[in-house]
């Protein structure tokens, strides 16, 4: 799971973990320090892993959009498959970014998709080996993008199209807004 402590990558892992008692192995880029949101969710989750027999969680610190980071992480590991969630920060955040007109926050929304893009060639050099498929977390506005939003778009529209065409059977799930949650969440208070 790439991206599980994020809002629907958390939800993602509580529904596998309850449901399926699944085994899961989450991949962030930043720490799970203690007592920060990351350490919060991990222990949740943790939580609900040990109310299933047979569920884990694990936490891996890593750049899976680096291949060497992610195949380091990977190893000769067996799994069913891969979730890719990359969290955007929220709507609010993204509109507030595109009324400012700010050019650093152009460079950080291009820096994002990048970081979509590079997550698909990362996700085919650490699972040269694997056959197990991933399932990608990307959005309806890869089909009809969005005022302020092209980059975003754009990304998710490669997603779309790189899974298409792997060989492993990679699916891509172009979601719209989850209420309250990713995109959808509302602005925390600083």
């Amino acid at each position: 799971m790439i991206g599980g402590l994020g809002g629907v990558g958390a939800l993602l892992c509580q529904h596998l973990l309850q449901r399926f008692g699944a085994r899961l192995t989450v991949v962030g880029r930043g720490p799970a320090d203690a007592g920060g949101p990351r350490a919060q969710t991990l222990a949740y989750l943790t939580a609900q892993a040990g109310s299933r027999a047979g569920a884990s969680i694990e936490y891996r610190q890593a750049d899976a959009t680096d291949p060497a980071a992610l195949t380091a992480v990977v190893g000769d590991t067996a799994f069913d498959a891969v979730f890719a969630l990359l969290g955007e920060g929220t709507i609010v955040e993204q509109i507030d970014a595109l009324m400012a007109g700010a050019t650093e926050d152009d460079r950080e929304a291009l820096r994002r998709a990048a970081n979509r893009i590079r997550l698909s060639h990362s996700l085919d050099a650490a699972l040269a080996a694997h056959p197990a498929p991933v399932v990608v977390f990307s959005s309806i506005n890869g089909f009809f993008g969005g005022a302020g939003f092209a980059h975003y778009a754009g990304a998710c529209a490669y997603q779309a199209a790189h899974a298409l065409r792997s060989d492993r059977g990679d699916l891509c799930l172009d979601w719209g807004m989850w209420q309250g949650v990713g995109l959808a969440a509302a602005r925390r208070p600083s």
